[in-house]
């Protein structure tokens, strides 16, 4: 026991083990703090590379917008932005800084040009819009053949032209063709390169022959005696004649009379006929016609002795006569047989390039008319 106020001597070997406990307990403080130093200076360094997941992402393409402008001549604009983001290197307080943004435009123009009309290779003709339509002929002539109608704004094909260009023949889209005036249309293209075309050889188109078949009553046929004279008496020849053609009237009222006529220019000759079958004669032409007359009347009805072409109307070619008779008068055509009749006339002086035409009338001696009226007509032109 050690009394209070004592001094206590500790012996040196007590006094080391009472201090080594606290030297002891600091060193792992050093050896953190000294690990923190190495990584904050290997990271500042880049000897220590930066963690991957604290880097920026890659760079972003962004595509903006693709703008058309139309203009007069038609612009395309393309428009592109690429932004990267530029990535920051981490200080040594670790603060990311505020990433930049990187824009390039990329702009692409191309200028589109609109292709110029060409001059069509065939020249095309177009009648006004505003206009009315127009009529293409079979001949470089209003007085041919009407062949078809083109409407106001129609265009049509050129294909033709005529010697005085005046006249193009044209086309249809639907293949029809014809001739119309030059005057008449817009033309397009060069015409110089079209063949000229001479006015058409007219095909004559046979006429249909109208029949007329008239209902007639059968009535009693009355054939008188007449007793001859033995001296010749005027008076009593001529009552002897009006009965004979009175008892011919009376057997030809109960017939059906008709007939077909054919007409053959034989002077002058190879002229052509028109669409009208009329043939084509210059003015002042003499000419001469062979009219074939078939007998076309029921049976037993017979064109007697006399029957002749009487003038009715239009125009008698100067033939100077009103009356034609079978080339043989005394013959008696019977039904199914032909006579002719010779028709020697002139043109007029003046034609005018038109149809000319008169009416015959074909009768008996009684003066019953047979059938239809005969029309006798040419194309005059000069």
């Amino acid at each position: 026991m050690t009394a209070v106020g004592s001094t206590t001597t500790l012996l040196p070997e007590q006094a080391n083990e009472d201090s080594e406990p606290p030297l002891r307990s600091l060193w792992p403080v050093w050896v953190l703090g000294a690990l923190v130093t190495l990584l904050v200076v290997g990271l500042a360094t880049r000897v220590i590379p930066f963690p991957a997941f604290l880097q920026n992402p890659t760079p972003t393409v962004v595509a903006t917008k693709v703008v058309v402008v139309p203009t007069s001549e038609p612009t395309a604009e393309l428009t592109s932005q690429v932004v990267v983001p530029a990535t920051s290197s981490p200080t040594r307080d670790s603060s990311p800084t505020p990433s930049a943004t990187l824009t390039v435009a990329i702009s692409s123009t191309s200028t589109l040009s609109p292709t110029p009309s060409a001059t069509p290779a065939t020249p095309i003709g177009v009648l006004p819009s505003d206009g009315s339509s127009e009529i293409a002929y079979q001949a470089p002539d209003e007085s041919s053949a009407k062949m078809m109608d083109i409407k106001a704004g129609e265009q049509v094909t050129i294909v033709g032209k005529s010697p005085d260009k005046l006249w193009f023949q044209v086309q249809k889209s639907n293949g029809l063709t014809g001739r119309v005036k030059a005057s008449a249309m817009e033309i397009y293209g060069d015409t110089d390169l079209v063949s000229t075309v001479e006015p058409p050889t007219l095909t004559p188109t046979k006429r249909p022959t109208l029949t007329f078949t008239p209902t007639l009553t059968p009535t009693l046929t009355l054939t008188p005696t007449v007793t001859p004279t033995a001296t010749s008496n005027p008076t009593t020849t001529m009552v002897a004649l009006t009965q004979t053609a009175k008892a011919q009237n009376a057997t030809q009222v109960a017939c059906t009379l008709d007939y077909a006529a054919n007409m053959e220019l034989v002077s002058p000759t190879g002229k052509p006929k028109n669409s009208d079958n009329l043939y084509l004669l210059p003015v002042n032409t003499k000419f001469t016609l062979k009219i074939q007359i078939t007998n076309q009347s029921s049976a037993n009805c017979d064109c007697a002795r006399s029957t002749a072409l009487r003038y009715s109307s239009g125009e008698d070619f100067d033939t100077g006569q009103l009356f034609l008779f079978f080339d043989e008068r005394d013959v008696v055509v019977k039904p199914g047989d032909t006579a002719t009749i010779t028709f020697e006339g002139k043109t007029p002086a003046k034609g005018g390039n038109k149809n000319i035409t008169g009416k015959w009338i074909l009768q008996t001696p009684g003066r019953i008319q047979i059938g239809q009226p005969l029309e006798i007509g040419f194309q005059v032109y000069g």
